[in-house]
């Protein structure tokens, strides 16, 4: 992002800051900072389950499976770096003991190790991480490199014969002083989650100098990047103006701000100062990004010492200059992981002597291929120590030129590179999915989400979507019509941005870097420390950073409780609301996963918490989904095929210490939304839409409780039951179908006779399942008049013991039950019916059919004499057999009910028993 704006895109890059000159030498501190900047972490560990490339420092390989094998014992291999295959990428995943796993993202199973021959090679098994062959212990070495130490063998993790053939096997070797290359493996995160915070350090001098209080998470005060690495960021962009060749600024020796700048050098930092950042983030285990030929706005005007280059001339000044970069910042320990030599060069590089065309691209791709010669040349010289694996190289531009369209050109001028990097601001370059356009697009702007994925199928490398930002509250420029400036609205963005960037075709989604992040208001004399044009210039944008500018009608307010609070939207870019993703729920209280008591398939499944054995059932395995209004649904994935997915919910209760259960899902249901807020140093709060209170164990059961506050941006909790961490989870069963707390009623028949008067007793059988607890209490319906039932017991205990529990039901009838006989009747009935109505239908079908008169007089009386015909065949009284008014008896059939009914657990068993009365 810039403090200017630069051609039809509106895009913009940002500069950095000045600092000390004497960091470069290996100085720790920053002056003026010491008193009040934290202490700058050391702590090289992964980001627990994130997912990370294996690269060998000898060979430059990756580890990789065997031709994709599923075999357990399998031997792993090192092969050509692939962006694509899933078989190259390792989840890493904490034990206890501080001891990872690692897990390929293609089988799901385990590094391991096998013993013989005289050797130990390294194989893949299933995943049973209280095996200590399957345990690893990660120490740093240097460039950013580490040894993995097999916990089980006590050996290092090396490659057969120190190979650097393709398809070598891995193996294992014992431990010396100092490891050797082959030992050592760079941990390379395979999405990346960064932030473009090169102008870091100048605001962290800009602070302490004011006295200005320091960025902080949940009220603790914290160094930035510490900050940003507990909510998962896991990449730092530094983009350095220099001297040569840039050379506008002067240090003042003292304060570390320039005495002197002019024009976009007011807006930079120099190599000491990156340089210094880039050991910074390196002691976090961090990645590095480095932008060169930066000129504090982008990389259009020409260094004063090219100015009279030729194409010839600049081409070898230009090689020397990304040379020389690089092996600076590897000589100082802090080998880049992605170097672009230019930022959003589509708007301009080197000026007229190297800025692309359609119709002339020759002159840009002869600087661009000496820029990635340079790089490879920087990381093979051996003049500065052993060979490295050279970085990532990347090519930046703006949607302002479309991807594919401009990769076409650097292909066709066969300009070698790794990576397609792209800034995108839907502010500036419209929206992000179809969607989103045909519900507004007022600039008629191509759809991001098109054009990455036009540019993945047609290009085939990966994207970096290496420059992203947008508004939390009004900026100077007008807000885009997608996403609402609010804090919701701004974590949205980056929720539906990494969708996108993941959702790539064929895995070349490379990751998502942020645009400035900490870069909050600093007030001083007269206004604010910001894009001023002053020396002591920062450049901020109001409302689009991740940290809180406090304000209030437009004026930061430093002394406000959440100046420069961490907002929510860094989860979003961190990978903790990742819908790609299932996580497991870490209490901090007790150290246990959150997880549904039993199956799903039944509503209000109650929630405990287990042990983690580092193998996460489907049970204790959760989905976190935006429902795109600030809240968020949380799912459990132990659901059965075809059921409805079983997410957190109160019940709609608004009373503290309410039970949390598993429901199934119901869409807008406000007691099934939750708001995932910080409670500082990588824990979370889930807070309910409804009550506003939040998830805590209490014991191995969950409810809602109050925290001790709630601030802006920030849950402070009551204890530590209240905190969660959110893990992504990948070692796991298979889908295990848990019995959830029931039971199961039978009958010794399901039909029975009984005489009329009498009764008959049916056996009861009364099934617990899944360790059910609860009162069974009996109860019987029928339709059948004077039918009765009877318990023996009238109900049940279960003691959770799943113990068989046996009675039996007796059904009585009465001696009048429905006793029917077919109704003798009086026979004359019929015929005294036919004499009145035979005379009216006569007359009726006369009238209808005008017959003469004589002709009707004979119809009529023929009529009278079949009626008294009928009369008289109606017999007698009506005797027989049963007198003047009996009948046969005919046995009667119903259905008796019965019904079992449990006092928790919702669960109700019912049982029909045919029965017929004689």
């Amino acid at each position: 992002m810039a403090n200017i704006r630069r051609g039809s895109s509106g895009a913009r890059c940002v500069a950095t800051r000045v600092a000390l000159m004497f960091l470069l030498s290996g100085g720790a501190g920053m002056l003026a900072a010491a008193a009040q900047q934290p202490a700058e972490p050391v702590d090289i560990s992964p980001i627990n389950g994130e997912v990370y490339y294996l690269i060998n420092q000898l060979s430059g390989l990756q580890a990789d499976l065997n031709n994709g094998s599923t075999t357990a014992g399998a031997a792993l291999l090192q092969q050509p770096r692939s962006f694509t295959s899933l078989t190259q990428r390792w989840a890493l995943t904490r034990l206890s003991g501080n001891f990872w796993a690692i897990t390929n993202l293609a089988n799901g199973l385990c590094m391991d190790a096998s013993a013989g021959s005289g050797s130990t090679s390294t194989v893949q098994n299933p995943c049973a991480p209280a095996t200590a062959t399957q345990q690893w212990t990660i120490t740093a070495t240097t460039e950013g490199y580490v040894t993995l130490l097999n916990h089980g063998t006590n050996m290092l993790l090396d490659v057969t014969g120190s190979s650097t053939a393709a398809g070598a096997q891995l193996d294992q070797s014992t431990t010396s002083t100092t490891p050797t290359q082959s030992q050592q493996w760079l941990l390379r995160p395979a999405f990346f989650r960064g932030i473009d915070n090169a102008l870091l350090e100048k605001q962290e001098e800009e602070r302490a100098a004011a006295s200005i209080p320091w960025w902080q998470d949940a009220g603790e005060a914290q160094d930035v990047l510490e900050i940003l690495k507990n909510h998962g960021v896991n990449m730092v962009r530094i983009r350095p103006t220099s001297a040569p060749p840039y050379n506008t600024l002067t240090l003042n020796g003292t304060s570390g701000i320039p005495s002197t700048c002019t024009g976009n050098g007011c807006y930079a930092e120099t190599d000491p100062v990156d340089l210094d950042l880039a050991k910074r983030a390196k002691q976090l285990g961090m990645s590095i990004e480095l932008t060169l030929l930066f000129d504090g706005g982008s990389s259009n005007s020409v260094p004063n010492a090219w100015s009279s280059d030729s194409l010839s001339q600049a081409e070898t000044d230009l090689y020397n200059y990304v040379k020389a970069e690089v092996e600076a910042y590897r000589s100082a320990g802090v080998m880049p992981d992605m170097v672009t030599v230019g930022n959003e060069v589509d708007t301009g590089f080197l000026g007229s002597l190297g800025s692309p065309t359609g119709s002339d691209f020759g002159p840009f791709a002869a600087l661009q291929e000496q820029g990635m010669q340079a790089i490879l040349d920087a990381s093979s010289d051996t003049s500065i120590g052993p060979a490295l694996p050279p970085p990532i190289r990347c090519i930046h531009i703006t949607p302002a030129w479309d991807l594919t369209n401009f990769f076409g050109y650097v292909n066709s001028n066969s300009i070698p590179y790794d990576a397609m990097c792209q800034s995108y601001y839907p502010f500036d370059h419209g929206p992000l999915t179809a969607a989103q356009a045909s519900a507004s697009n007022p600039n008629n702007q191509p759809v991001e989400q098109t054009a990455l994925t036009n540019a993945a199928n047609t290009i085939g490398k990966p994207i970096f979507v290496i420059e992203a930002g947008e508004h939390y509250e009004g900026g100077f420029d007008s807000n885009d019509p997608w996403y609402a400036a609010t804090l919701a609205g701004q974590r949205q963005f980056l929720i539906d941005l990494n969708g996108v960037t993941k959702g790539l075709p064929n895995n070349l989604g490379m990751g998502i870097e942020y645009w400035d992040p900490a870069g909050v208001n600093i007030p001083k004399s007269g206004g604010y420390t910001n894009g001023d044009g002053d020396t002591d210039a920062i450049y901020t944008w109001n409302g689009l950073t991740l940290f809180d500018d406090a304000d209030t009608s437009g004026s930061s307010q430093s002394s406000a409780p959440n100046y420069s609070a961490v907002l929510p939207a860094v989860d979003a870019l961190g990978g903790k609301l990742d819908p790609t993703l299932t996580y497991k729920l870490i209490n901090l209280a007790s150290g246990q996963v959150l997880e549904t008591a039993a199956g799903s398939g039944s509503s209000g499944i109650p929630l405990t918490t287990a042990a983690d054995s580092g193998i996460e059932t489907p049970g204790s395995q959760w989905i976190i989904t935006s429902n795109g209004d600030g809240f968020f649904q949380i799912a459990n994935q132990n659901v059965a095929s075809g059921q409805a997915a079983e997410v957190l919910d109160n019940s709609g209760s608004t009373t503290m210490g309410a039970p949390i259960v598993a429901m199934p899902a119901i869409s807008g249901s406000a007691s099934q939304e939750w708001n995932v807020v910080t409670e500082g140093n990588g824990t979370y709060a889930l807070v309910n839409r409804l009550s506003g209170f939040v998830l805590a164990a209490s014991g191995s059961s969950l409810e809602q409780q109050a925290p001790s506050s709630t601030s802006a941006d920030w849950i402070t909790p009551a204890s530590q039951a209240q905190q969660w961490q959110l893990v992504p989870v990948h070692i796991s069963t298979a889908a295990v179908v848990v019995t959830p707390p029931s039971f199961k009623l039978a009958g010794s028949v399901s039909s029975l006779s009984i005489a009329a008067g009498g009764s008959r007793d049916v056996s009861l059988t009364l099934t617990p399942t899944g360790s059910y607890t609860g009162t069974i209490g009996m109860s019987c319906t029928t339709s059948m008049a004077n039918v009765s039932c009877a318990f023996s017991p009238a109900s049940y205990t279960a003691n959770g013991s799943d113990a068989v529990l046996t009675g039996s039901v007796t059904i009585s009838s009465t001696a009048s039950t429905a006793m029917v006989a077919m109704p003798r009747g009086n026979h004359r009935t019929a015929p005294f019916t036919a004499i009145l109505l035979l005379p009216a239908g006569t007359i009726l079908l006369l009238r209808r059919r005008k017959i003469p008169g004589a002709s009707a007089m004979m119809l009529l009386v023929a009529l009278l004499v079949c009626a008294a015909a009928l009369t008289a065949c109606g017999g007698g009284g009506g005797g027989g057999g049963n007198g003047g008014g009996g009948g046969s008896s005919q046995p009667v059939t119903g259905t008796v009910t019965v019904t079992a009914t449990g006092s928790s657990g919702n669960v109700t068993q019912s049982l029909a028993l045919s029965v017929t009365v004689q």
